[in-house]
């Protein structure tokens, strides 16, 4: 049976530090938005796949066996690999607590990239709405998506991790003031605008609450 051109899953991913999971936190990191996956070699010569923004910046890394492998093979057949951004989570345990996250991977060869580069497009798009769609293809998912040239998608969903006590989700879904910045990073003159009305507003708001409670 010939190898497929195609490999798909979520992953998780731990960052190494709070400053990471602060990164984490920010607009850099949008959730549905397209991330990459880069290969280091750690002290003990094991090569690390770790996920990385789009802006470069590395937020965690990649333990599972299971997935570390098929990178590694996607890797060697010199596949396209990205990830997308599906949720942050912080847990407390083990101390003193770390922030970890999911990502959607998708990787494929050339032959048909640009399907499938509009399939992750579309995927991110559901996926910033808080829809885990499935990335697990099997063969007759991919024939759909070439048949398509990328804008078939499966019904099917991506169950949510079991969490943990003392384990929290932080954001599964793009937000509103990542909306605006996003527009304003575009050039969006009204996205722009939008946000600096929103800010604007919370100024006002904070204002008359302090001025209600003081007396003022």
């Amino acid at each position: 049976m010939p190898a497929l051109p195609y490999f798909g899953t979520y992953s998780r991913f731990t960052a190494e530090n709070k400053s990471e999971g602060g990164i984490l936190l920010g607009a850099d990191c949008i959730v549905g938005d397209r991330f990459d996956i880069t290969f280091d070699t750690d002290a003990d010569g094991r090569t690390v796949p770790w996920v990385a923004n789009r802006f470069g910046r590395k937020v965690g890394s990649i333990g599972d066996p299971s997935t570390v492998e098929q990178l590694m093979l996607c890797k060697a057949r010199d596949f396209h690999i990205y990830a997308l951004l599906v949720a942050v989570y912080y847990s407390d345990q083990p101390k003193p607590g770390n922030y970890w996250g999911e990502v959607a991977i998708m990787a494929y060869d050339d032959s048909h990239a640009s399907d499938f580069d509009t399939f992750r497009e579309q995927v991110g798009k559901k996926i910033a709405n808080g829809a885990r769609v499935s990335v697990d293809l099997g063969a007759q998912g991919i024939d759909h998506v070439i048949a398509s040239h990328g804008t078939w998608l499966p019904n099917t969903r991506q169950p949510k991790p079991q969490l943990e006590p003392g384990t929290v989700m932080l954001k599964d879904s793009i937000t509103l003031s990542e909306k605006l910045v996003e527009g304003s990073r575009k050039k969006n003159v009204g996205c722009f605008i939008g946000g600096w009305a929103f800010l604007i507003l919370m100024v006002v708001l904070v204002v008359a609450v302090v001025r209600s409670c003081t007396g003022a």
